[in-house]
């Protein structure tokens, strides 16, 4: 897939596995999922991912010292 000339974000799936991930103008990509679905909005593909069964990420907050 791609390049892409609008930032994309792609949630793609199979049998238990769910990848989320944000493409930049000018990406190109493969995968060996055989579902893959292109979004426009953000918030629309997390939903997506997280419907899927996707979980993400926590960021951690550093420590001062």
């Amino acid at each position: 897939m791609g390049p892409f000339t609008e930032t994309q974000w792609m949630v793609c799936h199979g049998p238990g596995v769910v990848h989320f991930t944000e493409l930049p103008i000018g990406s190109s990509m493969t995968t060996g999922q055989p579902n893959c679905e292109p979004f426009d909005v953000e918030q629309e593909a997390l939903d997506r991912a997280i419907e899927l069964g996707y979980v993400a990420p926590v960021e951690e907050e550093e420590e001062e010292e």
